[in-house]
């Protein structure tokens, strides 16, 4: 029973980090017009979350980044799945 209640709030977590990714984005697309730079921090941090919350996403762009090893080196880091606390990643 438990185990589904967490289930379940992860999954609304996930679709409330894809809408709010995607309104900063939307929203960061007008005011990046502005004479203050702040929509490009609305729009990297709505596809930060975007990126955290969807899998396809994150394939999509690291698909796209094959093509340049620089990008993908920065990328890498931001876009892999987080561990469990407690467990150690597999060293490559």
């Amino acid at each position: 029973m438990v185990e589904q209640i967490f289930l379940i709030l992860k999954v609304f977590l996930t679709k409330i980090k894809l809408v709010m990714g995607w309104v900063m984005v939307g929203l960061g697309i007008p005011v990046f017009f502005l004479p203050i730079p702040f929509g490009l921090i609305m729009i990297v941090t709505g596809l930060l979350l975007v990126f955290s919350a969807s899998p396809s996403a994150r394939r999509y762009v690291m698909r796209k980044a094959e093509k340049h090893p620089f990008l993908r080196r920065r990328l890498l880091p931001l876009l892999q799945p987080k561990t469990k606390p407690g467990v150690c990643p597999k060293k490559r």
